[in-house]
C-alpha cells in the first residue's frame, strides 16, 4: 500500500492531467478505507496517503463534489493532528477543495457545516500562539498559515454561513493577534507586521476585506487607484496564479517516508 500510494503520488505531481484516470479506478475510495482505518497506520503510510491526496486535489472537475464531500469530515478532524506533515497536507487539501468549490455557494455551506471553518480558524490562532501540538518550522507555519487564511477567504466570500461563522468565532480578534505577533524567527528590533510574509499580509487582508460588508454608493469617492480598498475588488487567486508564485504556500506536496 504505501509503494503504490508513493507511486500514485509521484504520477500526479509529474503528470497532472493523470488526476482523472487516477479517480476514475476508484484511487480516492481506495485512500478514503485506508484512512478510516487510521488506527492501524503507522505515520509513514498517513503522510503518503494525505501527500497523495494534495496532489490530487490541485484540479479537481466539477463532478467530484460527492467524491471530495465524503472524506472532508476526516481532512477536517485531522487539523487537530499532531504531526506537523500531516497537518500540513491536510490544511492545503481543505484550501483546494475549497478554492475547487469557490462559485458553489451550495458546496461552500457543506463545508461549513462539516466545522471546517471553525477547525481551521482554531489551528490558525494556535500556530500562531505557538500551542499547537504539533512543532511546526518556519516554512511550514508560513505554508499553513497563508493556505488556511486563504481557505477561511475563500468561505467568507462564497458562502454566508461561512461569513458568519467566521465572525462568531471572533476572526478579527485572531486576525489582529497575528498582525500584532512577532512572526517566527523574525527580529525584535522590527515592526511586527513587517515580519510577516508578505503573502501572509496580502490573505489576512484580503479575508478581513471580505468580512466588511460593501461601502454604500455614493458615499464617499475615493480615487481610482484607491479602488482596490474597496470591497470586493481584491482581485481573486485563480488557478494560473495559483500554480505559479502561490505554489510556495499552496504547492506541490512532497513524499516523506
Amino acid at each position: 500500500m504505501l509503494l503504490a500510494a508513493r507511486a500514485l503520488a509521484h504520477l500526479v505531481d509529474v503528470l497532472p492531467s493523470s488526476c482523472v484516470a487516477v479517480v476514475h479506478y476508484g484511487a480516492v475510495s481506495c485512500f478514503v478505507a485506508k484512512l478510516l482505518t487510521i488506527e492501524y497506520m503507522d505515520l509513514a503510510e498517513q503522510r503518503v496517503a494525505l501527500s497523495t491526496a494534495a496532489n490530487m486535489c490541485k484540479k479537481l472537475p466539477s463532478n467530484a463534489a460527492d467524491f471530495v464531500m465524503e472524506v472532508v469530515p476526516l481532512l477536517t478532524n485531522l487539523l487537530q493532528y499532531h504531526d506537523a506533515k500531516v497537518l500540513e497536507s491536510a490544511s492545503i487539501c481543505l484550501t483546494r477543495i475549497a478554492e475547487a468549490f469557490a462559485s458553489s455557494p451550495e458546496k461552500l455551506d457543506e463545508l461549513c457545516n462539516h466545522g471546517l471553518v471553525t477547525q481551521a480558524a482554531t489551528l490558525i490562532s494556535s500556530i500562531n500562539s505557538g500551542g499547537g501540538q504539533a512543532s511546526l518550522n518556519t516554512s511550514t507555519y508560513t505554508i499553513m498559515s497563508i493556505g488556511l487564511i486563504r481557505l477561511l477567504s475563500t468561505c467568507a466570500s462564497g458562502s454566508p454561513l461561512g461569513a458568519k461563522s467566521l465572525l462568531l468565532l471572533g476572526i478579527s480578534g485572531i486576525l489582529k493577534n497575528i498582525l500584532s505577533g512577532y512572526g517566527f524567527g523574525s527580529s525584535m528590533s522590527i515592526s511586527p507586521a513587517l515580519s510577516k510574509h508578505p503573502e501572509q499580509i496580502f490573505e489576512i487582508v484580503n479575508l478581513a476585506n471580505e468580512l466588511l460588508p460593501p461601502l454604500p454608493q455614493g458615499t464617499i469617492s475615493l480615487p481610482v487607484s484607491s479602488s482596490f480598498f474597496m470591497k470586493g475588488s481584491v482581485p481573486k487567486k485563480g488557478n494560473a496564479s495559483s500554480s505559479g508564485k502561490t505554489d510556495e504556500s499552496n504547492g506541490n506536496v512532497g513524499v516523506n517516508s
